[in-house]
């Protein structure tokens, strides 16, 4: 993969995260008068999503073990898989964006409803998260050399859960908030909270406080806490149920990966650490040059940090080839080697003859 193509990815990491950051925001109506620099970097992510748009036709996959890279196959398999979605949400995009300063110039009626509306239909635009986390890059294998392979995967595990905790509890946050503030026949969560706040500092509470309060609640129904925030009416207790059962469910999954992520890490390192001591005493013991046993450490070191570059799997690394009856072992040896054997003009000539030759 080349330079371009993770500056491609980086760069849809980053626009991913402010989307992932706003776009609930907005749906819960958090952000109702948003100043220009909120204006223009939204402007910017549609931007940058059209552009991508048109890059994913040059975007290479693997086939076979091949990298296709030819315009017209890489074209192809595009408009096979994602770009109809793609094209869907980079309409909504611009959409959305123009649908406030639209219904001002033609002053259509209930523009509030329908612009609470576009915003809700914003949520869909998190459709990409699963395009764009399927595709994040590999770590360059000029850094392989450089890093703790286990430590960088316990490390983005652990970091993944842990983010994706914090997006499950923004996005229940921005759905508490806006479930409180739709409602306006019953009491609610936001009303009440609206007059104990102004009832204290004799001023009307901004988004801030209702957001942080929300999250709070959130957190609150992960962890076993309280807090003064309770439901007003059946639809925000339903609401409060269904979170509840969420965080019983998922927290503790969430939870047990991350555990199960660390001691597979911690075993790894003990198993480590373990050998390394064993090879030191076993070239003390046997009083092993000081040079010889400082090239053996260094190249069991890389072969540590480096598996994928000097191992590749073979046939007798899957153990359930081997329970196989002998006519499949047969047929998968011939597709394995074909390539290999039949690259000779002379073996290539006796399989058009004979196949059982080969």
């Amino acid at each position: 993969m080349g330079r371009i193509q993770y500056t491609h990815d980086i760069i849809n990491l980053g626009v991913m995260g402010w989307d992932l950051l706003t776009i609930p925001l907005d749906g819960a109506g958090f952000v109702l008068d948003p100043p220009s620099w909120y204006i223009i970097i939204g402007l910017v992510t549609a931007s940058w999503w059209t552009v991508e748009m048109f890059l994913n036709f040059t975007r290479g996959y693997f086939q076979k073990g091949i990298s296709e890279m030819r315009l017209k196959k890489t074209a192809k398999a595009y408009l096979r898989s994602w770009f109809v979605p793609d094209l869907l949400l980079v309409l909504l995009d611009w959409s959305t964006h123009f649908l406030a300063e639209l219904m001002s110039i033609f002053g259509l009626a209930r523009g509030m409803k329908l612009l609470r509306i576009s915003r809700m239909l914003r949520l869909l635009r998190l459709l990409r998260l699963v395009r764009v986390f399927a595709q994040l890059p590999a770590i360059p294998a000029e850094l392989l050399g450089f890093i703790d392979k286990d430590t960088v995967q316990a490390s983005f595990t652990v970091g993944g859960w842990v983010l994706a905790i914090l997006f499950l509890n923004h996005i229940i946050a921005c759905g508490w908030y806006g479930l409180g503030s739709a409602l306006e026949s019953v009491p609610t969560w936001v009303q009440v909270g609206k007059e104990e706040y102004m009832s204290n500092a004799n001023e009307e509470p901004g988004p801030f406080y209702f957001y942080t309060t929300s999250l709070h609640w959130t957190l609150t129904m992960f962890t076993p806490a309280s807090m003064e925030v309770v439901p007003e009416n059946p639809f925000e207790r339903i609401y409060c149920i269904l979170t509840i059962l969420s965080a019983i469910i998922l927290f503790s999954s969430f939870l047990s990966s991350i555990s199960a992520a660390v001691a597979t890490f911690r075993r790894k390192r003990e198993e480590q650490m373990k050998n390394s001591a064993d090879l030191i005493r076993y070239l003390q013991e046997n009083h092993v040059s000081l040079k010889l046993g400082s090239h053996i450490q260094t190249f069991l070191q890389k072969h540590v940090t480096q598996p994928s570059q000097v191992h590749r799997i073979h046939e007798s690394d899957v153990p359930q080839l081997k329970q196989l009856p002998l006519f499949l072992r047969e047929e998968l040896a011939y597709e394995v080697y074909k390539p290999v054997v039949c690259y000779h003009p002379f073996m290539k000539s006796m399989l058009s003859i004979d196949k059982t030759f080969i």
